[in-house]
Protein backbone atom coordinates (compact mmCIF):
# COMPACT_ATOMS: atom_id res chain seq x y z
CA UNK A 1 0.00 0.00 0.00
CA UNK A 2 2.79 2.35 1.26
CA UNK A 3 4.84 2.10 -2.28
CA UNK A 4 1.56 2.25 -4.06
CA UNK A 5 0.60 5.78 -2.64
CA UNK A 6 4.29 6.32 -3.30
CA UNK A 7 4.07 5.91 -6.59
CA UNK A 8 0.97 7.63 -7.13
CA UNK A 9 2.96 10.79 -5.89
CA UNK A 10 5.68 10.44 -8.27
CA UNK A 11 2.92 10.75 -11.27
CA UNK A 12 1.23 13.21 -9.77
CA UNK A 13 4.33 15.50 -9.12
CA UNK A 14 5.96 14.54 -12.14
CA UNK A 15 2.47 15.85 -14.58
CA UNK A 16 2.77 19.08 -12.06
CA UNK A 17 6.47 19.34 -13.29
CA UNK A 18 5.13 18.64 -17.02
CA UNK A 19 2.25 21.23 -16.46
CA UNK A 20 4.52 24.02 -15.61
CA UNK A 21 7.26 23.78 -17.70
CA UNK A 22 4.36 23.20 -20.90
CA UNK A 23 2.69 26.63 -19.74
CA UNK A 24 6.45 28.32 -19.64
CA UNK A 25 6.79 26.86 -23.41
CA UNK A 26 3.37 28.31 -24.70
CA UNK A 27 3.64 31.76 -22.78
CA UNK A 28 7.50 32.15 -24.56
CA UNK A 29 5.77 31.22 -27.73
CA UNK A 30 3.27 33.35 -27.09
CA UNK A 31 5.63 36.59 -26.59
CA UNK A 32 7.66 35.42 -29.44
CA UNK A 33 4.74 35.69 -31.66
CA UNK A 34 4.13 39.15 -30.49
CA UNK A 35 7.19 40.66 -31.25
CA UNK A 36 7.00 39.26 -34.25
Amino acid sequence: MKSKLLHFNFWQILTHIYLMILKKVLEALEQGLKVK
